[in-house]
Order: C-alpha cells, then sequence, then structure tokens
C-alpha cells in the first residue's frame, strides 16, 4: 500500500543525512525535518523547537512545500543546505541575534558551494535579516548535488495546488555569471549567453 507520508519523510531524511555527510562532514546533530507553508519563506531553522518524553531537545527544519512546483530539485535542496548551515552555525559556531545572518552563516555557507545575498544575486549583501541565496558554479553543493542524482535522490511528491500555482505562474529571472547579462522568462529555459556562450542560471 502506498504510504506517501512515509515516502516524503524518507526521502527527505535520506537527502538530510546525504548533505550531512558530503558538506558537513556528517557532524550536523539530526533534527526534525517538516513540511511547513510560511508565506514569504521558502524555509526556516528553528533552534531547540522539539523535545521528547526524557526531555531530550532537537532542532526543526522546515521547507515549504508551496515553493516545490515548478522549481529545479537542485533549487529546492539548495533551501534545505541554506537551513543546515543555521543548524551547523547553532552547534559549532556563534549565531546572532534576532534572526541576523551574521558573517560566519555567510562564510560557511560559501565554504558549501552557496552564496548568500539579500537579493538571491550576484553583488548582494552577504549579511543582513531576510536573506536568501544563489548556487556557486561547479561549487562544493552542485558537484555533492550531481553525486546525489547519480544515486537517485530525488522528491517524489510536490504540491500540485494552491499558492504554489501562483508563485510559478511568475516569470523567472536568468542572468549570465560571466558578463551579468539578464533576462525574464519561465521556468526551466535552457538558455545560452549570445557573447559569453555560457548557459544562464535560473534565479529564484
Amino acid at each position: 500500500m502506498l504510504k506517501p507520508t512515509t515516502e516524503v519523510y524518507t526521502e527527505l531524511q535520506e537527502i538530510f543525512d546525504f548533505f550531512n555527510q558530503e558538506l558537513f562532514g556528517s557532524k550536523l546533530p539530526q533534527c526534525l525535518i517538516v513540511l511547513q507553508r510560511s508565506r514569504g519563506s521558502r524555509g526556516y531553522f528553528a533552534y531547540s523547537h522539539w523535545k521528547n518524553n526524557n526531555e531530550k531537545e532537537i532542532d526543526e527544519i522546515a521547507l515549504n512545500p508551496s515553493c516545490f512546483l515548478g522549481s529545479e530539485l537542485k533549487i529546492i535542496l539548495s533551501t534545505f543546505i541554506h537551513e543546515m548551515c543555521h543548524l551547523w552555525q547553532y552547534h559549532f559556531g556563534t549565531p546572532a541575534k534576532n534572526g541576523y545572518h551574521n558573517q560566519q552563516w555567510a562564510n560557511k555557507m560559501e565554504e558549501v558551494g552557496l552564496i548568500a545575498s539579500h537579493t538571491g544575486e550576484i553583488g548582494g549583501n552577504k549579511t543582513g535579516y531576510k536573506m536568501t541565496h544563489y548556487i556557486l558554479p561547479k561549487g562544493l553543493y552542485e558537484k555533492s548535488f550531481e553525486k546525489l542524482e547519480k544515486l537517485g535522490g530525488k522528491m517524489t511528491w510536490v504540491e500540485s495546488i494552491g499558492s504554489a500555482k501562483k508563485i510559478y505562474s511568475k516569470k523567472r529571472k536568468y542572468i549570465c555569471e560571466k558578463c551579468n547579462m539578464k533576462l525574464w522568462g519561465k521556468s526551466g529555459l535552457n538558455i545560452i549567453c549570445g557573447s559569453c556562450k555560457e548557459n544562464l542560471e535560473e534565479r529564484f
């Protein structure tokens, strides 16, 4: 019998364990992974948000399923890594207060192959309160994601109705990493820059 709940959360746990090993040397503690719709956010990290009957506390990483539809798996999972960097900082670094993304967090993001940016684009501020990121081409995350794909890593289920349709009906920005040329179009396009002959990166 099909058990979609088991399927969804088993895949998320396997993905967490894979990237924990590949990007963090298996040092991250286990946490509770949840799917949670949150307006204006693709995901979040919450320190020590759960405890069991023995008073053991663990953290929470949430992903917003309304942002899955129409987005490549590499983009979806980059949010997962973004939140795992928060998990790392709370246990091995010094997090800032009141949700501020500080330089230590930005440095860890870059180390694992994501560039912190308040705009999600090259040149954006790397620290601040409301932060996103873009994927470093040929960086550690991108290489690890390619390995995950070869091993069959996937997310079987994505949201098919509701706010996701509204989010991904909008045009997406594409940018050339070399010359910074930009254009807009629907998600999933394969575009080559006429000047640099490079594939344009889709930004969210």
